[in-house]
């Protein structure tokens, strides 16, 4: 209607309008309803009935974004460290980032009453540094620290924006405190500099509602943007810009936890596409992804839900809040899971014990297919003895070193890969009572080389002593089995029973 026309056309005008020193735009005040409608709009002057001229200008709208955006925040008292405050009174210890709750226009007019009431009190104690014409310092290193522009001197960043962009800046900090909470050095979007956090989210609406250049007039004015119903009431572009600046910070919040999940890495594990620092941190460099994230919650579900006033646009939000809130805890939980599995997983391929099993199941198991069953018992044998001892059983047998030995040096070459060294005399050893008692039945094992060279013709029995002349049970036995072979059942194959063997082989 006229109303949503004339509104469309003023913010088209706004954006366009080149922010400069001493700009100055006045009109006539002369009670329309149009006028009444926008009349408390954040670029006009303070005092349109009064005066009875509505009036923007460059130097009213930077005197205001530094007072109440540089200087009263961070006076004692202000919202800056009452938002600190909070955050620590409210989170417990391991919580995320704190996040602003969703606000109505009741609210945000309250907190700013009461942030003013508390800091109107000591303005004769604080140094605005307001010049004797009523300016502010330019340039002055506020401007970049406290306020997030890229110069000492603000007005070189509003070449996109135009005085559109240094309004909605006003607004944030006159009328949402807990918005620009949440930009300040203690709030979770703390990295993002807000005043070109601000300018960037005002170019995306604009883009949004046809307001750019690029854009013909008539072509917006004709647009049948479901949205363009909640344009009635003039508070709707505002309203936009709060939320849209809370969804930004939002965003950043879920990344840092996105960063933060197990397994996650530098780029966390919802979302491959985040670049960035590991270890959960985000930075000014993200900036490119934290928007396009944005802008694509502002288009397809905030606008896209067509709400056809602002308290169903408010009401749009706080769902989209919840929703996302849902989707990054079941990420967190996914990851859990997932990392939780992966851990289990490298304790058991990291145990030798269960490394060692698993290779001898494997041997066994992953035999060539094509091999008859009768050489089941020899692949058996020959794997036990890989695992167990580190060779072959031909080789261990045609080692001039006897069996016993072999398998003691094995377990001291064991002992010294994992770091087990004997302590020197007189000193306990920090080894595990279970370690010491495996390591001296070891070294009972191994005869001296002395002894060694004496009993080559004799082999030891796994006693050390003498191998006693089979019994005659024992020799039919043997005979019976084949030629020297070892036998084995099909009921030995069992995965317990081959366990038990290599239990029993490294104690």
């Amino acid at each position: 209607d006229r109303t949503v026309a004339s509104q469309v056309l003023m913010y088209r005008q706004l954006l366009h309008t080149e922010c400069k020193p001493g700009l100055r735009l006045s009109r006539a005040f002369q009670g329309t309803p149009a006028q009444r409608a926008v009349m408390h709009m954040p670029w006009w002057e303070q005092g349109v009935e009064k005066t009875k001229r509505m009036v923007i200008s460059y130097d009213n709208l930077i005197v205001r974004l530094w007072l109440s955006g540089g200087i009263m925040p961070y006076v004692e008292g202000g919202y800056a460290h009452k938002f600190e405050a909070a955050a620590e009174a409210a989170a417990p210890a391991g919580a995320a980032e704190p996040q602003a709750a969703t606000s109505s226009t009741t609210t945000s007019s309250t907190t700013t009453a009461t942030t003013a009431t508390t800091t109107s009190a000591d303005t004769s104690h604080v140094d605005t540094l307001i010049d004797s014409k009523g300016l502010p310092p330019i340039p002055h290193q506020y401007w970049v620290d406290r306020l997030g522009f890229q110069q000492t001197d603000p007005v070189t960043d509003f070449r996109s924006g135009g005085v559109l962009s240094l309004a909605m800046l006003v607004h944030i900090v006159e009328a949402c405190p807990h918005v620009h909470a949440r930009f300040l050095p203690d709030g979770p979007a703390h990295m993002l500099p807000f005043g070109i956090t601000c300018i960037n989210i005002t170019d995306m609406l604009a883009k949004f509602l046809m307001f750019s250049k690029s854009v013909d007039r008539i072509d917006a004015l004709l647009s049948q943007k479901p949205f363009w119903r909640m344009f009635g009431d003039p508070n709707s572009l505002l309203v936009c810009q709060e939320l849209s600046m809370d969804m930004l910070a939002d965003v950043v919040v879920e990344m840092v936890r996105e960063r933060r999940m197990p397994g996650g890495g530098g780029g966390g594990a919802g979302d491959g596409s985040l670049h960035g620092e590991s270890e959960g941190k985000v930075t000014v460099f993200d900036f490119a992804e934290i928007l396009d994230r944005t802008e694509k919650r502002v288009r397809d579900d905030l606008l896209g839900a067509g709400p056809k006033s602002v308290p169903e646009l408010r009401a749009v939000h706080a769902k989209l809040k919840v929703r996302y809130e849902k989707a990054i805890a079941r990420k967190e939980r996914d990851a859990e899971r997932k990392f939780g599995r992966a851990s289990s997983d490298n304790v058991l391929t990291n145990n030798p014990v269960t490394a060692g099993a698993g290779a001898l199941l494997g041997k066994i198991a992953g035999g060539d297919q094509g091999d008859a069953d009768k050489d089941k018992p020899a692949q058996m044998v020959t794997a036990i003895d890989e695992v167990a001892f580190g060779d072959s059983y031909d080789e261990v047998e045609s080692s001039a070193v006897p069996p016993v030995a072999a398998a003691a040096a094995t377990v001291a070459s064991s002992h010294s890969a994992l770091g087990v060294t004997a302590a020197p005399p007189g000193e306990e050893s920090s080894v595990s009572p279970a370690v010491q008692e495996r390591s001296s039945a070891a070294d009972t094992l191994a005869p001296a080389p002395q002894a060694a060279a004496a009993t080559a013709a004799a082999p030891p029995d796994l006693l050390g002593g003498a191998v006693p002349a089979p019994t005659e049970e024992e020799a039919k036995l043997s005979s019976d089995a084949g030629d020297g072979e070892f036998s084995i059942g099909d009921d030995d194959l069992d995965e317990g029973n081959i366990l038990d063997f290599l239990d029993d082989a490294i104690s």
